[in-house]
């Protein structure tokens, strides 16, 4: 994406319906996302199965709800890159003794981890 366009998406308002999402049940075989303003879509069941059709609209939910203020969410795994290097970076130079991970800079190493291990879905 040009830094123009990230510019005029930083700059205009959301075209999509605001935060906060819900899943609500809306017959036997679809599941009905809703925002403030009412229906915004379905999530209809396919051969796949109920689990599948409620994990995908429970992750749409989720994806939209956890993007809510950040006017351009496909920087969002550039983001979690960045987290990483900085993990990293810390990582060694509190092995290297330069900082200490109970303070500072490294004290901030335990909530970046969990963080990150969320991110890739090794953690809850």
């Amino acid at each position: 994406m040009s830094s123009e366009k990230r510019k005029e998406l930083q700059m205009s308002k959301p075209k999509h319906t605001p935060g906060p999402w819900k899943v609500r049940v809306g017959s036997k075989h679809d599941l009905r996302i809703e925002g403030k303003a009412g229906h915004i879509c379905s999530v209809e069941l396919l051969e796949e199965g109920f689990g599948q059709r409620d994990a995908d609209a429970e992750r749409i939910v989720a994806c939209v709800n956890a993007c809510e203020g950040i006017a351009d969410p496909s920087v969002v795994p550039e983001l979690l890159g960045w987290l990483k290097a900085v993990e990293r970076q810390l990582s060694y130079e509190v092995k290297a003794g330069f900082i200490n991970e109970g303070s500072g800079a490294g004290g901030m190493l335990p909530k970046m981890r969990e963080i990150i291990a969320r991110a890739e879905g090794r953690s809850k």
